[in-house]
């Protein structure tokens, strides 16, 4: 091959465009002749015309950049999609690179999955020959183009005997741009081969499209063909029935994808939002500002817009459960929907939530119903009714009991058993105002047991006036200092809700503390008896809360039973105490102490007696 140009020198240690397109395009180079053009070829701009020799080589286990053919590689025989070699943008919108990597013109050719009309979970894969590492700089190297918000999974695998091993994998949109990738393959003694994988995303075929994935520049250093050798096929493990969904969004949002008619996006983010006065400062996973969370920025969107993002399941056990973490803050919240739409063509509503709901991170539980065997798709809905504060997040989505071969065990005497769901809690999670079997049974029957949400009154709690610095206060909604105390009670959950707490704020001091005593209880026979109740102490400045058991007429002793000390949290935290037998009746007493500043408020709420505590 001959080639006859003009080259613009270029600075020592760097190469022309021309040179680099040159290079790439005909890999192995000889030069034979060259003639200068003009005199001064020491000056810095100079040009000269030369006359290359070209020795072209094109070897699987040396670079192929796609502009020819698939140098070697193959695609697997099963695929649900093809890798196919194209040149400037695929036919999809939002998604597939418009340029190839190795000249980063439209000219130049790639490879790429189109995913387009392909199955929810379908795959790609491409093999190369039956290699052996010839050199301890065996390696193979790569670029990688997923833009698009309907993204897979690209993985590379080696494949050794009938085992295949990973090696790389990306998840997710990465960009609109040219990423790279680089493995060593120099540790395989025996025969292998490198595969390309690609997994399309879990969705429906009518609505994800924007999931293309290419590659480039796909190159074997180092390695050499082991002649005369191949490899038994894989041994393919069965699918799972239900292999694990859980999401926390810190390596993108996986399987989940938004709808293609969405205005804006549900994206990942860090930190705050950008809209003040609504949205999370923090994801729920890491509870610090380096952790993912999934949110709708409703600043700019339409009134009575609909943000859909959704995921594709095969099948799911009778006994399914999905449980995330939403977060709703701000004056224009509007409402989300979770719903499931089945192959059988039917949608039944799981979930609902409206409105405001407080600055913190709440945790949501939705039972899936549908036959086994029929595949299903789980669709959020938020709907934007106007505003700019109306910004909804969600955080780790995930499914439990959900194989269809999970079976339940009997539950013990100890335990209580679900009404519908036949699910074992423990007995002291009965009547303790929180709904643990989903279907409301452990709540349904708590006539005979003391319970206290302070929504109409304080239930015979009340202040020790005479031996305490201030005093516990009834409140709703937020407390009257930023950044702590709850923004709701832990009963209803929204701002209607009414808690106790202590106000840390002026001219509270450092140390001052508020008593809060209990009804009278006891005596307590048999095995004891448990009581539990809900605290919230967020903020840089708590103190400690102190819980003691004191006998009427006695003097408090000097250990707790519970002592929480310094920020708990942004949530309502279940607090348990188990009370040994008493022959006489008693109180408990709630001691808040507080710390060095004003963001040190305390809040409690639902406090429930189990049925062997009598009230008197």
């Amino acid at each position: 091959v001959f080639y006859t140009g003009s080259f613009q020198r270029a600075p020592t240690g760097t190469a022309t465009k021309e040179a680099v397109f040159v290079a790439n395009r005909f890999r192995t180079i000889v030069p034979v002749y060259f003639r200068k053009r003009e005199a001064g070829i020491m000056a810095r701009s100079w040009r000269h015309a030369a006359l290359f020799l070209f020795l072209f080589f094109n070897d699987a286990v040396s670079g192929c950049d796609f502009d020819r053919d698939l140098c070697k590689w193959k695609n697997a025989p099963k695929n649900d999609v093809n890798w196919t070699r194209h040149s400037g943008a695929t036919p999809s919108a939002q998604t597939g690179p418009s340029v190839d990597h190795t000249n980063g013109t439209a000219y130049g050719y790639y490879i790429y999955i189109e995913t387009s009309g392909l199955k929810s979970n379908g795959i790609g894969s491409l093999q190369s020959q039956v290699l052996k590492a010839s050199q301890s700089s065996c390696k193979v190297s790569w670029a990688y183009h997923m833009y698009g918000n309907q993204m897979g999974t690209l993985e590379i695998l080696v494949r050794v005997g009938q085992s295949e091993s990973l090696l790389w994998s990306r998840n997710g949109d990465q960009g609109n741009k040219w990423n790279t990738g680089s493995i060593s393959l120099a540790s395989y003694s025996r025969p292998f081969a490198v595969v390309v994988r690609a997994t399309h995303s879990a969705c429906s075929v009518s609505s994800c499209f924007r999931g293309d994935i290419a590659i480039d520049d796909l190159d074997l250093t180092g390695c050499s063909v082991s002649p005369g050798t191949t490899l038994p096929p894989p041994t393919v493990p069965p699918p799972l029935a239900w292999p694990s969904q859980n999401c926390t969004f810190e390596q993108g949002m996986r399987q989940w994808h938004n709808s293609y008619l969405n205005p804006v996006d549900w994206i990942t983010r860090q930190g705050y939002t950008p809209s003040y006065g609504t949205g999370p400062s923090d994801d729920y996973t890491l509870r610090n500002g380096s952790g993912h969370y999934i949110f709708v920025e409703t600043s700019s969107l339409p009134p009575y817009s609909h943000i859909v993002f959704s995921s594709s399941y095969t099948t799911a056990g009778p006994l399914c459960e999905m449980r995330f973490a939403y977060h709703f803050y701000g004056s224009d919240i509007g409402n989300l929907d979770v719903y499931i739409e089945s192959s059988s063509g039917g949608r039944q509503l799981i979930w609902q939530r409206s409105g405001d709901q407080g600055n913190v991170w709440h945790v949501a539980r939705a039972q899936i119903k549908v036959p086994t065997g029929v595949a299903f798709d789980v669709v959020f809905n938020a709907t934007h009714f106007g505003g700019i504060q109306g910004d909804m997040a969600l955080d780790d989505l995930n499914f439990i009991n959900c194989d269809p071969s999970f079976t339940l065990k009997q539950c013990s005497a100890s335990q209580f058993t679900c009404r519908t769901s036949k699910f074992c809690i423990n007995q002291d999670q009965v009547c303790d105002f929180t709904n643990d079997c989903f279907d409301g049974s452990d709540e349904a029957s708590c006539n005979n047991i003391f319970k206290c949400d302070f929504q109409k009154s304080m239930c015979n709690f009340y202040n020790d006036e005479q031996n305490d610095d201030f005093d516990w206060i009834s409140a709703r909604g937020s407390t009257v200092s930023y950044s702590t105390g709850p923004t709701s009670d832990h009963t209803t959950g929204n701002t209607t809700g009414r808690y106790v707490y202590i106000e840390s704020s002026s001219p509270r001091l450092p140390g001052d503390f508020a008593i809060l005593m209990s009804p009278v209880f006891g005596p307590v026979t048999k095995s004891g008896c448990s009581m539990r109740f809900y605290a919230y102490m967020y903020g840089q400045h708590i103190g400690r809360l102190e819980v003691y058991l004191q006998l009427v007429g006695k003097k408090r002793p000097a250990n707790p039973l519970v002592n929480l000390t310094g920020d708990q949290g942004q949530e309502w935290k279940r607090v348990g105490v188990n009370i040994p037998v008493q022959s006489s009746k008693f109180q408990l007493v709630f001691v808040g102490v507080r710390g060095n500043g004003y963001a040190g408020d305390i809040a409690i709420d639902d406090f429930t007696a189990s049925s062997n505590c009598p009230a008197l």
